[in-house]
């Protein structure tokens, strides 16, 4: 551990001190020049946001470029070259702005035409029908593809995974927890650019707490900028969060009842307080879960000479039943019109037992039955994160040119208990080798993570921006497993172990983009250093092990934009970009946990990273429709591999050679009559892996088809309804083949009055989902499986709002904070 401080601090040191001199050159060089700002209000003075900003030619008003007022109503725009040019702004319900001329010099003093009273439009109402407008669900930037919650009016009164299940190339794997984007898995989830350090199903019970009320928009990135973490191969998702502006006391509750096989109940409750310089914002859930799920399994055992040897049969039946408890609160405080001081405290406690029977049949090679084992388990598990984040922003004028800070610390204890009663039953019913065994693996981990950035604008109209980051992880797993037969209990040294890990992260980046008058470009550089450490206490059979490692890497990231006309109804866009992918950190753990009798996962500390290069083309017309070309490839991929031992299916991850596909997808949104929308994504692609599993070198090549659609239905009186549903076709990989799945779902919502509204959702009413296929690759054996899910089912919900309705934002929202590693497992 000496030594990995000392490197962390060398590495560090060495950070710092060119962080600094990039900040002290930026603020000694870059003068403000050739740029044109100001801010949109309305006639209460309030801020409009998201107003579309448009820089004209005087001369002729032709369009030169658009932009979108920000949070706080201003506006930043950089003419191309020095002339005359006017400013219009336009926003939904308010009466065009046009400037007076305003001629702009070379090497001249910035123009700031001060704030911009927009004016009430008169409602235009023909035969009745009143015409209106709204920004669309979906919009397509330079470097991300943005999600407007507030677009569809079923996104009402949901939560936050509700509505990220309906974005466009969204999957969300209910085995693992895992979220899928646009057929890369596991992507990370950032909140207000801080990274959530919760994965896999804890994630999902996080993201099902927040309210859709509280989010402004979510914004889905397949190649993140070096502004983000270089890790996940799956991407970037960033839930932006409604903050207010106005002083009062508003918010929202919201009650839900549901069946599926059992019943389920939620409350949500959020709100947001603003006083002077004070705004204060807090969320509550209690999410009651009550599941069910069924797996199956079959295993034919071959002689060598390919006949059957004996068979196997798995059936499985898990009870979870448990709940999610989470309290969150933010305070901002102004100290002044430039300097936001926030402070945000989190607890998510999820307590969850899982209760079943695992039955396994055998039967030798005829088919006969040879005897049944029975395995009764009750296996409760505790999570609590407690976490934090302090922050800092201080903006030195209008213009973009700021400076952010924050820190934060997450700290996970995770109970893990396991207790199976078994036995085996013969053909003749005669009952042996009863027993009991019981284990626990509880587990600490403690984040650390200090991270700032600064951007500057420059007079050629150049934006820089440049951070620092570092991060501390120490994890402490000890398990301890214990078997009793004839009422004498003994340790179970084959799977006791004690596991300690210790890991820092330290990374820096520079980020430069320009807009001119067609073409938009975006360059960034990350780096980050690694050192990690892991020690294997030993036991009565086994001795102490221990593993370091160090490494530095390098991820560069290009995007390119180019509009064919003036207005951008035809652009083209380019994008690269390198990642990596750590692995969670329980992977690195050589812990054996039983899952049950015969199937087991092991860890492996041996794993190293896997890198990705990402290549991406895309067209898109008028915002609506949008199609990529795509291709990515990925070294040392890491895939789970399963190793078949007297009768024991072994699961571990490692890395195995390369893994690459390109392929085609299409997105878009089609409205033809006033009542009707339809928002669709398709995508084709083709993959190729490559590597050594069992000792054999194996190549899977296979297509993929994932087809996802949302429509939505205004059927007046208040009424709105939605269909939405996915289907994905087979796939194949070194050790799994997976059959085609998919569902659909139903909603009815109707808005009540300004205030109440009710919602009614129907999933999956033909019962069509579930994961089936085929194990691949075992030695001398065939192998099935199928998972079925309490997925067919219906919940009703009630969501009351009170106070002032929330239509602007605030005047700061946190947008950089820590994006620390948040790989927990499930």
């Amino acid at each position: 551990m000496d030594c990995l401080n000392a490197i962390s601090f060398i590495f560090m040191k060495k950070i710092i001190t060119l962080y600094l001199l990039i900040i002290g050159s930026l603020a000694a060089t870059a003068q403000h020049g050739d740029i044109i700002s100001g801010q949109a209000v309305d006639a209460a003075g309030k801020p409009v946001v998201a107003a579309s900003v448009t820089l004209v030619r005087a001369v002729d008003s032709l369009p030169i470029k658009t932009t979108s007022t920000g949070n706080d109503g201003r506006f930043v725009t950089q003419p191309p070259a020095p002339g005359t040019y006017r400013i219009w702004i336009s926003y939904v319900g308010y009466l065009k702005y046009r400037s007076n001329p305003l001629t702009i010099n070379q090497g001249a003093a910035p123009i700031d035409i001060g704030q911009i009273i927009l004016q009430k439009a008169a409602t235009i109402r023909l035969k009745e029908v009143t015409i209106s407008g709204k920004r669309p669900f979906v919009e397509h930037k330079i470097d991300r593809t943005v999600i407007n919650v507030d677009a569809l009016a079923t996104n009402q009164g949901i939560s936050a995974l509700n509505v990220l299940e309906k974005s466009p190339g969204i999957l969300i794997d209910p085995v693992t927890g895992s979220i899928n984007l646009e057929g890369k898995s596991g992507a990370t989830v950032y909140i207000d650019d801080k990274k959530s350090y919760l994965t896999g199903n804890d994630l999902l019970a996080y993201l099902q707490s927040l309210s859709s009320g509280t989010l402004q928009q979510i914004e889905l990135m397949t190649n993140p900028t070096a502004r983000y973490d270089a890790a996940g191969n799956g991407g970037v998702i960033n839930i932006r969060l409604k903050k207010n502006i106005v002083n009062g006391f508003n918010g929202s509750i919201t009650e839900l009842y549901g069946h599926w096989l059992y019943d389920k109940t939620e409350e949500r409750f959020n709100f947001d307080y603003r006083h002077g310089k004070f705004n204060l914002a807090g969320n509550f859930d209690d999410n009651r879960q009550n599941y069910a799920n069924n797996n199956y399994q079959t295993r034919e055992y071959l002689n060598p000479d390919g006949s059957p040897q004996s068979y196997y049969a798995l059936s499985n039946f898990t009870h979870g039943k448990g709940y999610t408890l989470l309290p969150q609160l933010s305070l901002d405080y102004y100290a002044t019109d430039k300097t936001t001081w926030g402070i945000t405290v989190g607890d998510v406690h999820r307590p969850l037992t899982n209760l079943g029977q695992t039955i396994s049949s055998f039967a030798n090679q005829a088919g006969q039955p040879d005897s049944v084992v029975n395995q009764f388990f009750n296996n409760p598990r505790i999570l609590r994160d407690l976490w934090g984040n302090l922050n800092y922003r201080h903006q030195f004028d209008k213009n973009g040119h700021e400076l952010t800070a924050d820190f934060d610390y997450s700290r996970f204890n995770i109970s893990n208990n396991q207790l199976f009663n078994n036995n085996t039953v013969l053909p003749d019913q005669t009952v042996i080798n009863q027993g009991q065994e019981a284990g626990a693996t509880p587990s600490d981990i403690n984040i650390y993570a200090f991270k700032t950035d600064y951007s500057k604008p420059l007079k050629s109209g150049l934006k820089l921006e440049t951070g620092i980051k570092t991060s501390f992880t120490h994890t402490d797993n000890p398990a301890a497993y214990f078997n009793t037969a004839n009422g004498v209990t003994e340790p179970d040294y084959t799977k006791t172990n004690h596991f300690v890990y210790d890991e820092n992260i330290n990374a820096a980046y520079i980020n430069a983009s320009k807009d001119w008058e067609r073409f938009s470009a975006e360059l960034g550089l990350r780096v980050e250093n690694t050192n990690s450490k892991g020690d294997q206490l030993g036991n009565a059979i086994a001795r102490d092990s221990s593993f370091t490692n160090h490494y530095t890497s390098l991820f560069p990231t290009l995007y390119l934009q180019y509009k064919l006309d003036s207005a951008g109804v035809n652009q083209f866009g380019f994008n690269y970009g390198r990642r990596i992918n750590r692995p969670v950190y329980q992977s690195l753990n050589p812990f054996v946990i039983p899952e049950d009798k015969f199937n087991y996962d092991v860890g492996n500390p041996y794993l190293s990273p896997s890198y990705s290069q990402n290549l991406e083309l895309s067209y898109i017309y008028k915002n609506n429709l949008t199609v990529k070309a795509f291709y990515c490839k990925t070294t040392g991929d890491i895939q789970v591999v399963n190793q078949l031992e007297n009768g024991i299916i072994y699961s571990t991850f490692d890395n195995l050679g390369y893994a690459q596909y390109e392929g085609i997808s299409v997105s878009g949104r089609f409205d033809p009559v006033k009542w009707f929308e339809l928002n669709g994504f398709a995508q084709f692609k083709f993959e190729q892996s490559q590597g050594v599993v069992n000792n054999n070198l194996l190549t899977v090549n296979g297509n993929v088809g994932y087809v996802q659609g949302n429509m939505q239905f205004k059927l007046g009186g208040g009424w709105n309804a939605e269909i939405n549903g996915f289907y994905q076709t087979q796939s194949h990989n070194f050790q799994y083949s997976q059959n085609g799945a998919g569902r659909f779902n139903m909603v009815f919502q109707k808005k009540i009055s300004d205030n109440f509204s009710a919602r009614m959702v129907i999933t999956d009413p033909l019962n069509t989902f579930r994961y089936a296929g085929s194990f691949n690759n075992l030695m001398l054996t065939n192998a099935t499986y199928k998972n079925t899910f309490d997925d067919r089912g219906f919940n009703i919900s009630l969501t009351y709002r009170f106070g002032k309705a929330i239509k602007d934002l605030r005047q700061h929202h946190d947008d950089a904070s820590s994006d620390e590693q948040g790989r927990v497992k499930n």
